[in-house]
Parts: C-alpha cells; structure tokens; sequence
C-alpha cells in the first residue's frame, strides 16, 4: 500500500479519537450549564444549597460525576444532608444522569427551638435524573435499599426497599406558579417498629402511594402549618394506592384532606381481596364488633366478584374517613387521631 494511502487511512481511523475531546468538553458544557441553571433556579425560589466544588472526570469517553458534603435548605425550613453524590453520564445524553448516595441521610424541620429530625441509612442507594438544558427536573428516580430509619417515631423501622419517582407534570397557573409535579412511592417488606399494638401486624408488605399534594406545601410539620395549609385547600390527590399488610389486600384511589381537628378525611373508591379474612382477623382481635363483623361478611360475600387471575375474589366497597372514624362501606371499623 502507497504511503499516502496508509496515512490517509491511520487518519481516518484516528478521526473518531481526534474528535472525542471536543465531544467531552461540549457534553461537559451541556452537563455545567443546565446543573448551574437548575441551583440558581432553586436559589431564586428561596432554597439554599450547599455543596463543595462539583467534580468532573471521565475523559475521553463519558462524563463521571462527583458532588461533595451536599445540602439542601428549603424556604419552609426543612433541610437535608447526605452523601457524596457519585455517578455518571454518557457524551450523546450528558442530562441523563444515574447517582449513587449509600450512607446517612438526615432529613430536619420544624420550628428552631423544637426541631424534628429523620435518619436514613441505607446500604444501597441509586438513581437517576433528568434535567431539560434550562436546568428543570424533568424526572427522577431513587431506591434505596436496606434502610434503616430513626427519628420521630415510636421505634426503629426497618424497610428492604424504598422506591421513589417524580415526574415534572406541572402546569403554571396564571400567577406563573407551577403545582408540584406527581409523586410515586413505593416500600417493600416494612418493619414497623416493635412493642406496637398494630391492627395488621408488625409487617407490612407492600405500600404504595401514587398522586400529588394539591394546595401550597405546609411551611414546617406544626399544628398551626397544617391548619393553613388545609384552609387553602390542602389535600393529597391519590391516584394509585396498594396495601398489602397482614390480610389486608387493599387497592384504591381518591382525595384526602384534614378536618377541623387535623385528622384524614375524604373518600376513597377501593377494590378489596380476601375481604372475610380481614373481617375474621379483626373480629378475632375484638377491634370490631361481632355484629359489624357479621354485616361486613355478609356485604362481601353478596358483592365479591371473581378476579379472574386465580387470587382471592374481589369486592368494590367506598372507604370513608370522616368524623374521625374510618368506614369500610357503612361500617365503622376504627378512630382516627390528628396526624399531630
């Protein structure tokens, strides 16, 4: 082959190599611009954010992530700390980041001389964002697994997986304030903590809460917060529930608000399995009586359909919280407390 020939072609072969670290500086770019936009996006709607320089490594061919001591502050006074953020992006999709967090999570609010606090260990922590080039979320995603969780609870609590989505569905209102986009949570093999007198027992199997919280979000977890917040229309717009707690089998959707005395009111549309099980499970327990436990069989019985996938049969029945009791069709089953 004549000499010319075989530079031309080592030049053609070294072509794609020539031109990656162009790619990566301009991914890079992409990358910094649309982080930046977003943390003076947040700033400007009053958050504080704190984190150490961002580091940015990976070349020639894709984009690794690091973001030290970060910390997030909210106007409502609520502030998070946690782990490095760690992860990565390709050079053709730099806003399409996956992160990594395992570690301590501390989530603090409430007034200042009175403040609550959370702790999360988890032995697994990961996920992915997405961000538009002028610095919106458009969706993320975590899980986390193995978590073990302290605070403001009766106990520990142990969960084997956590799952949370949030998808940028909102619209702005005529004032220019978009409501929170939707929020998907779901938990995997609850501990509940331990020396509870729990209806269901101390495990629940599944949780899952699928919606969007309607109204401005409460300014701290106060009595006097959540009175506002209720009084300017406050509720939590439920599209998707799953329950699966002891012989509980629970799939529903509806609206929920808070009372006069803070506690959960509203309606809900629920399809139930093994309906007679859970009534037999609660009378058992003397939580019901053996009269409602006796109109609450025989209402399943007359309405329970075949679900058609070899499970337990299934019955449609509303599911009310008002006055502060909770009804499973015209039965009240249990009371309900205020949420603080």
């Amino acid at each position: 082959m004549p000499r010319f020939a075989k530079t031309v072609l080592l030049f053609l072969l070294l072509l794609p190599l020539l031109g990656l670290p162009s790619a990566w500086f301009l991914s890079g770019t992409v990358l910094r611009h649309s982080f930046d936009a977003w943390v003076q996006d947040r700033r400007d709607a009053g958050y504080t954010l704190r984190y150490a320089e961002p580091e940015l490594a990976g070349f020639p061919f894709g984009l690794d992530v690091r973001i030290p001591d970060p910390g997030v502050e909210s106007p409502e006074g609520w502030h998070w700390r946690g782990p490095a953020l760690t992860g990565g992006a390709t050079l053709w999709d730099p806003l399409s980041l996956t992160l990594r967090a395992p570690g301590r999570h501390r989530v603090e609010w409430g007034p200042r001389n009175g403040r609550l606090a959370l702790q999360l260990d988890a032995a697994g922590a990961s996920g992915r964002a997405e961000l538009a080039f002028d610095g919106r979320l458009r969706q993320a995603d975590a899980a986390l697994t193995d978590v073990a969780a302290e605070g403001p609870l009766p106990g520990p609590l142990h969960i084997e997986r956590l799952d949370l989505v949030y998808r940028d569905t909102a619209v702005p209102d005529d004032a220019g304030a978009a409501a929170p986009g939707e929020l998907l949570m779901t938990a995997l093999g609850v501990d509940l903590p331990p020396g509870l007198e729990l209806p269901l027992g101390p495990r629940v199997e599944l949780f899952l809460v699928e919606g969007r919280v309607e109204g401005p979000l409460p300014a701290e977890a106060s009595r006097q917060s959540l009175a506002l917040w209720r009084d300017a229309g406050g509720l939590l717009d439920i599209h998707r529930l799953k329950l699966r707690w002891g012989p509980l089998q629970l799939e529903a959707e509806g609206r929920l608000a808070l009372d006069r005395e803070l506690r959960p009111t509203g309606e809900l549309t629920s399809n139930l399995r093994g309906g007679s099980d859970l009534v037999e499970h609660l009378a058992a327990r003397k939580m019901i009586a053996e009269r409602a436990a006796g109109a609450l069989k025989l209402a399943i019985f007359a309405l329970s359909r075949n679900a058609g996938d070899g499970g337990p049969p299934v019955v449609e029945l509303p599911v009310s919280l008002k006055d502060g009791l909770l009804y499973l069709g015209p039965v009240a089953l249990f009371r309900l407390r205020p949420v603080l």
